[in-house]
């Protein structure tokens, strides 16, 4: 009778343990997974804080570390490769609107820049930043139904 419960409580400490293997693998699977959503959602935060509220700051200086502080490498792994080009779309226009920055600064000091007059390169620089948040809010939206959840 002793023998038999001894097996008993030897069986139960076996599934125990095995049931705590299982137990402690779901949850590395499931921090891993929460972890790569806390970055992927840093990066999109971050490109979003610089697409509607850092390009379009006028006090804006020029600097694009809230985008380029990622390497194409992370966030092609992060995501694919239409974010890494999503980035490079981000740093382009960044760089076109900080040019027309600059271009409306002399419209207004001189009249025109480049036969155009401020109000012309405002538009223009409104474009781009409105073309530039609308490639962004698409893109936005397929992460959050591919790669956004837990």
């Amino acid at each position: 009778m002793y023998n038999c419960f001894l097996m008993i409580f030897t069986a139960m400490s076996g599934v125990g343990a095995v049931t705590g293997v299982i137990a402690a693998i779901c949850i590395f699977f499931r921090q891993k997974k929460i972890a790569l959503f806390e970055r992927r959602m840093k990066i999109l935060n971050d490109f979003e804080q610089f697409v509607f509220v850092v390009l379009r700051d006028w006090d804006w200086d020029g600097s694009t570390t809230l985008v380029s502080k990622y390497s194409e490498q992370e966030v092609s792994l992060l995501f694919n490769e239409e974010y890494s080009e999503l980035q490079k779309d981000i740093l382009e226009v960044a760089k076109k609107c900080n040019d027309l920055n600059g271009d409306i600064d002399h419209a207004k000091r001189h009249g025109t820049c480049n036969n155009k007059t401020e109000d012309e390169l405002q538009k223009e620089k409104n474009n781009y930043e409105e073309a530039l948040g609308g490639r962004f809010t698409q893109k936005r939206g397929e992460a959050y139904k591919k790669w956004l959840k837990i």
